[in-house]
Parts: structure tokens; sequence; C-alpha cells
């Protein structure tokens, strides 16, 4: 197995948002805020090879953003997963499989490309997999869901029959295990990836970037702040019993660490690079 980060570019957004409850006089000393109000945000994915597989989790905003939606989110590179996989000696049409974690436009936008004026499926030979209860909350979302849900993303994937459920083939994956939460949305998935003896656990927006290490460090993008604090208890606890290697998708400054628990608190232990505890 061979397991590499690919870069999808970045977005700013709202530091209130992001922090949600956390008073504002703590959030420099957790992160950079921009002179804006905003903070930086990384899109990044992870890419699996094994056997015949190549598996991508998650896939960015895409292409199809309007210049309006780019600007106010202050989007960057782009470009930069088509990039990514080309530095991989990879192509979207050598993907075999794509995960996603849950269907808001920053995590799957790159799921679909548009040819000749029609919105068709990025990775021409890829079997996408997402939660049933995802594509439903996606099919009919809440109200503060409804900017996040972006209609080209996902359906002419599910129209042209590629768009597979995790609960159809439970064991469809050779060392990738699943986890379930509600509180961001519902049917957000949370991949754990054995490699060795180490597990790796793409947190996805469970744990979007290392100040949400702290339990009450909640989004205001979250359809239920009180359960997803619930379900960061629960998790977090087994991160540290099962010392899991977290995989940040949104932070800029770490993209890995282990946890430690001090005092009741969850904090950063060998935060770093992947390659510091698994040769890939």
């Amino acid at each position: 197995m061979k397991i590499s980060t690919v870069n999808c570019g970045t977005i700013s957004v709202d530091a209130g948002m992001m922090f949600g409850n956390l008073p504002e006089n703590e959030w420099q000393n957790r992160y950079p805020v921009q002179a804006n109000g905003t903070v930086k945000l990384a899109l990044r994915s992870m890419l699996i090879e094994y056997d015949d597989r190549v598996i991508l989790i998650n896939n960015g905003c895409g292409l199809k953003l309007s210049e309006e939606m780019k600007a106010s989110l202050y989007l960057e590179n782009e470009f930069a997963l088509e990039q990514s996989l080309r530095d991989l000696k990879l192509a979207f049409s050598t993907v075999t499989d794509v995960i996603l974690t849950h269907l808001h436009f920053d995590h799957c936008g790159g799921s679909t490309v548009i040819n000749k004026g029609r919105v068709e499926p990025a990775f021409p030979h890829a079997r996408y997999w997402v939660s049933r209860s995802q594509f439903e909350s996606f099919l009919h979302p809440e109200d503060n869901e409804l900017e996040s849900f972006i209609m080209d993303d996902i359906l002419p994937v599910y129209e042209q029959s590629k768009l597979c459920f995790i609960e159809d083939e439970p064991n469809g994956f050779c060392d990738i295990s699943f986890r379930r939460f509600n509180g961001h949305s519902t049917g957000m998935l949370v991949p754990i990836v054995r490699y060795g003896k180490e597990n790796i656990a793409f947190v996805s927006d469970l744990i979007p970037f290392a100040p949400s290490l702290i339990l009450d460090c909640v989004s205001r993008y979250d359809n239920n702040p009180v359960l997803t604090i619930q379900e960061k208890t629960l998790f977090l606890a087994e991160a540290v019993q099962q010392n899991y290697i977290l995989w940040f998708e949104h932070d800029t400054e770490v993209a890995c660490c282990r946890l430690k628990l001090e005092h009741g608190l969850y904090l950063k232990h060998n935060s770093g690079s992947l390659m510091q505890w698994i040769e890939t």
C-alpha cells in the first residue's frame, strides 16, 4: 500500500464560522487569522494505491464554481488536483474509486467536470462511494446546508450509475473501515485506513482543523453542534486509546498528528507529516 497527499488548493472562510463558540481572544493563539477576519483552509485529500486500485478520498472544490463564488471563498490554486495527480504519475482516468466523506462542495466538487457544455464524472473509470443517508441529505437538505450542496457535483455521477453506497458493500475495501457521524452532516463518513500497525483516520469535518480538538470548538456549519460534541468526545477518546494518526483535511499548518490527553484536554502529539510514521 502507498499513501500520498493530494493537494486540491485552499479556500478562506470567516474565522467565526470555523471557531464557533470559542472566544475570539483565543483564535489567533490557535490558528492564523488573516487581516480580513478569515482563516485559510487546506483542501487536503488522500490517495491510496494498493493491488490494482487507486482510491481518492475527497477531491476539493473542483473547477465548476462561479467567479463570484470563487472570489467569496478566496479560492487559490484551483487546478491543484490535476497537478497533484500528475506529480504522482497518475491521471483522472487511473482512479478506480472515489470515497466522499460527505457531499459539501469543498469535499466533492472535483467529482464532476464540464466537458463541451455538459457536466460529467471527472473520473471516468471510477466508482464513487458515499453513505446512503448522506445522499438522502443531499437530495433533501436542511436549511443551513442548502448552500453547501451543489447538484452538479453529484447528480451526473448518480445518473450514470457510478454512485455506490458504502452500506451495500461493507467489505468492499481491504484495510479501510468507515465510521458514520451525524453532527456536521447526516451520514458523514470518517475512513480509517489500516497501514501495517498504524490506523490513519481521515477525520474530515468531524475535526476539520487542529483547533477542533477542543471539544467546544464546533463550526457554525454543523447541523447539530451538540451532537458533534458528543461524537467528538467518544471518537477522540478512542483515538487516544488506539493511538490513531489523525489526517486533517482543512488545517494548513498541521497535516497529521497523534493525540494525548492531559488534564481533560486533547492535545496534538508528534504533529507533522504522515511520513514521520510511515514509509509510503
